[in-house]
C-alpha cells in the first residue's frame, strides 16, 4: 500500500505537468461530506489518471489504473487494451464490427482517451504496415488473461491466430457453473482462435459494392470448439441501397466473458434502404437461431425480427418488432420505439417496448429519455430521473467546467489542451 501510495503522489504531482501542454484535465467534485480530486493525462504520447478520494468517514483513497497507457510512434502501445475490428472478429465471430476495408495499421486495438481504474486486459502490442503483434500480459494487470496474437493482412486480404489462457485468478473468483454447454464459456486454459478472411471495394455502374467473407474458429483442448463462416455484401446507390449477410457457427471458447455466452448458430439478414434528399426509409429484417440446449426444459430458440425507420434530415423514427420462441409451449413479441434528434447543438434519444407475451397481455416498459443542451442533460431512466447542468467557460489558457447534478454532486474542471 505505501508503495502504490508514494507511486501515485508521484505520477500525481510529476506526470501532469509534464504533460500539461498537450492535455490535462484537473477535476475536483464534492457530495456532502464525500470529496474527490482527479487527474487524467491524455495526449499522443501516454493516457493516466489518479483518483484521491475521501469518504463519508473522512478516509482517504487512492484509485488508479494499475499501469499507464502509452504510445511511441503509433507503433507500439502497452497498457489496457479494448479489442477491435479483426481482433473482435477473432474472439467473437459475431461481433458487429465492419471489415469492409480489410486490414488497417494500427485499428484492431481500440484507442482509449480515459484508462479504466479495473480494466480487463492489458498487455504490448507493435503495430507495422501489415502486421499487428499483440500480447495480453498479467504482469501490467493482474488480473489480465495471458496470450500472443498475430494479424496480419492488407485491404482485400487478412488472417490473424492467437493463444491465450484464462487469468486463475478471474477463474477463482467465479462460481463454478452447473448445466451449461462448457464449449461456450471462457474457462479455457488452452484456448487457440484463428481467422482468415478476405473483402473488396469497387464501384460499377455508379453503385459502391462492399463484401466481407470471413472462417473463424476458437478451440480449447478440454473443453472443445467449433467454426464460424461469416459473409455480407452490401450495393449503394443514390437512391437506393441493399444489404445481406449470414453467419453459421458461432458456438466455441470465448476469451472476453467467463460465463456461457448465448449467441446464434445461425443469423441470416437482409436490409434494403430507399434514400430522397433529406428523407429515407430503412427494412430490416433479422432471423436467428441457437442451438438446442444440452439440458431440458427448453426448446430450440429462434427470434424473427423486422426493423423499420424513417428519416428525415436530422430526425429519425425506429420500430423493430421481434417474435422469439423462448421456451416450451411460449412465445413472445416485443416491439421496441426509438425516436432520436440530432440538431444544431441540442441532442435527443427516446425509446420504450411494447411486449406481449404468450397469454397476448400487453406490457409497455423500458422507458429511456435523454436529451443534451449545450448545458443541461435530462436522463429518465428505470424509473429514476437524472439532472445535470454544466457551464464552461474559457479562461487564458484552459478550459473550466462546472457542473451540478440532481445529487447534489459538484464538481470542477481545468482542462488545459493545445
Amino acid at each position: 500500500m505505501k508503495t502504490k501510495l508514494i507511486i501515485s503522489a508521484f505520477l500525481l504531482t510529476f506526470v501532469p505537468f509534464l504533460w500539461a501542454e498537450n492535455n490535462l484535465r484537473l477535476s475536483y467534485g464534492m457530495l456532502r461530506k464525500s470529496r474527490y480530486i482527479e487527474a487524467l493525462v491524455n495526449n499522443e504520447w501516454i493516457s493516466y489518471k489518479i483518483i484521491v478520494r475521501q469518504n463519508y468517514d473522512g478516509k482517504l483513497e487512492i484509485e488508479s489504473p494499475p499501469f499507464l497507457n502509452a504510445s511511441f510512434n503509433n507503433g507500439i502501445r502497452m497498457g489496457e487494451f479494448k479489442d477491435d475490428r479483426i481482433l473482435s472478429a477473432m474472439m467473437e465471430p459475431y461481433s458487429d464490427v465492419d471489415l469492409s476495408e480489410g486490414f488497417l495499421k494500427g485499428k484492431n486495438l481500440k484507442n482509449i482517451e480515459s484508462p479504466s481504474i479495473t480494466p480487463s486486459v492489458s498487455g504490448i502490442a507493435m503495430s507495422l504496415e501489415n502486421l499487428d503483434l499483440i500480447s495480453f500480459n498479467p504482469m501490467m494487470n493482474k488480473k489480465s488473461p495471458s496470450g500472443f496474437a498475430s494479424i496480419a493482412g492488407n485491404q482485400n486480404a487478412f488472417a490473424g491466430v492467437m493463444y491465450a489462457s484464462q487469468n486463475e485468478i478471474v477463474l477463482k473468483e467465479r462460481l463454478k457453473d452447473f448445466q451449461v454447454n462448457w464449449s461456450r464459456t471462457g474457462f479455457g486454459r488452452n484456448m487457440l482462435f484463428w481467422i482468415l478472411g478476405g473483402s473488396d471495394k469497387f464501384t460499377l455502374y455508379g453503385l459502391d459494392i462492399e463484401s466481407t467473407s470471413f472462417l473463424q474458429s476458437s478451440y480449447d483442448r478440454l473443453l472443445g470448439g467449433d467454426s464460424t463462416t461469416h459473409w455480407s455484401l452490401s450495393v449503394n446507390g443514390t437512391k437506393i441501397g441493399l444489404n445481406a449477410s449470414r453467419a453459421l457457427g458461432g458456438s466455441g471458447p470465448s476469451l472476453k466473458r467467463i460465463k456461457e455466452k448465448d449467441s446464434p448458430i445461425e443469423n441470416l439478414s437482409l436490409g434494403a434502404v430507399f434514400k430522397d434528399e433529406d428523407l429515407s426509409l430503412e427494412v430490416k429484417y433479422v432471423s436467428s437461431t441457437h442451438e438446442k440446449p444440452l439440458y431440458g426444459g427448453h426448446s430450440q430458440i429462434r427470434t424473427i425480427e423486422l426493423r423499420t425507420a424513417v428519416k428525415y434530415g436530422a430526425f429519425k423514427i425506429e420500430a423493430n418488432h421481434s417474435k422469439s420462441f423462448e421456451s416450451d409451449f411460449a412465445k413472445i413479441e416485443k416491439t421496441q420505439f426509438k425516436v432520436t434528434s440530432d440538431y444544431d447543438k441540442a441532442k435527443l434519444e427516446m425509446h420504450f417496448t411494447l411486449s406481449r407475451d404468450a397469454y397476448n397481455k400487453s406490457t409497455l416498459g423500458d422507458f429511456y429519455l435523454e436529451s443534451k443542451f449545450p448545458n443541461a442533460t435530462v436522463k429518465i431512466q428505470d424509473g429514476k430521473t437524472e439532472l445535470k447542468l454544466s457551464m464552461e467557460k474559457k479562461l487564458k489558457d484552459c478550459v473550466l467546467v462546472l457542473s451540478l447534478d440532481q445529487d447534489r454532486l459538484f464538481s470542477a474542471s481545468l482542462v488545459f489542451s493545445t
